[in-house]
């Protein structure tokens, strides 16, 4: 019996830091936000999806693509920005531009050689995640300048 009691006092707070910990990493699970991003006309056929992560003050934005059915200069360049309002329907202008991080890179890390894809990009937008969930903000990829600043990708947050 002594055995028993012992083990349970033991017992009660390891499962109490275990179920502590296991909440605190599932309401951070729930603080993530996958977009999926859908190509747009002139990239019919693509698709991607993002991966929005809470980080204090910031949003973390990593973005996987298919690939490009579009021509672009190599190696491939992705320009990517938050809208305000929803694919179809975006704001005149962007509210955030994600361009730190421009080069994609394919698989293995490297830089993309080829528009077949597919591509990894990684930014950080200026902004809570809380508030870019508050309203309705579109993520939108272009191509570079170089190659006309065409909207391949769209994706409602």
């Amino acid at each position: 019996m002594r055995f028993c009691l012992a083990g349970a006092l033991v017992a009660m707070p390891l499962m109490a830091c275990l179920w502590g910990c296991a909440s605190s990493n599932t309401e951070a699970r729930q603080d993530v936000v996958t977009v999926a991003l859908s190509g747009t006309g002139m990239n019919a056929g693509q698709s991607g999806r993002a991966v929005l992560v809470p980080r204090d003050d910031v949003t973390q934005v990593s973005i996987q693509v298919s690939g490009l059915s579009v021509g672009v200069t190599l190696p491939v360049h992705l320009y990517t920005y938050v809208f305000a309002g929803r694919c179809g329907n975006l704001g005149a202008k962007p509210i955030y531009d994600l361009t730190r991080n421009v080069r994609v890179t394919g698989i293995g890390g490297q830089s993309a050689m080829s528009n077949r894809g597919p591509f990894n990009l990684a930014n950080t937008a200026p902004v809570p995640i809380a508030q870019l969930k508050g309203s309705p903000h579109a993520l939108v990829v272009r191509t570079s300048p170089a190659d006309a600043s065409v909207d391949v990708f769209c994706g409602n947050l």
